[in-house]
């Protein structure tokens, strides 16, 4: 697939679920953009860029993407603070709509505490739901390792949620 369809359907699969959306765009960014015109851009479904540079790793734009989030709640005066973040990277096209059900229900029941990471037959998927308190240290991480090597560090923080759904480690 290209990114004209690829990155369409990574954003379609969280939008109805997240309040407000955050892209972050790097070496491709006119691409992408192209690629989320239209109907996305007309709705409510609106987004945020956030540009990041091609040349870091993956967890750079992780990085990034939260501070953007963090800056967002400052500058909009928000009285309250965002409860996490759906992580769905563009180049994954998508997951069930039960997967991402079943990640905001096992987030609430752990208290917005721990991150909520679907597997499927033991593979760690997305999205992966990140919650508010988690930023900070994420965003402070050395980044050693990618996103990957955070959950190997801190297996504690996050709780694997099995799904069946093949889609969700599809990259």
């Amino acid at each position: 697939r290209s990114s004209a369809t690829i990155v369409p359907c990574a954003y379609d699969t969280i939008a109805s679920f997240c309040h407000r959306m955050f892209v972050v765009v790097g070496l491709n960014a006119p691409a992408v953009l192209a690629a989320l015109e239209g109907d996305r851009a007309k709705a409510a479904r609106s987004f945020t860029r956030v540009d990041a540079d091609s040349d870091e790793e993956m967890f750079a734009s992780i990085r990034i993407g939260l501070t953007a989030i963090i800056a967002h709640e400052s500058s909009a005066g928000e009285t309250q603070q965002f409860d996490g973040a759906l992580l769905h990277p563009g180049d994954h096209p998508g997951a069930a709509r039960s997967t991402i059900e079943a990640v905001l229900q096992e987030f609430v029941q752990a208290a917005k505490a721990r991150a909520v990471m679907p597997e499927y037959r033991g593979k760690g998927g997305h999205p992966v739901l990140l919650p508010r308190t988690m930023f900070d240290g994420l965003i402070e991480h050395h980044g050693n390792g990618g996103l990957r090597q955070f959950w190997i560090d801190h297996p504690d923080f996050c709780t694997r949620l099995a799904v069946d759904d093949p889609l969700c480690v599809l990259d």
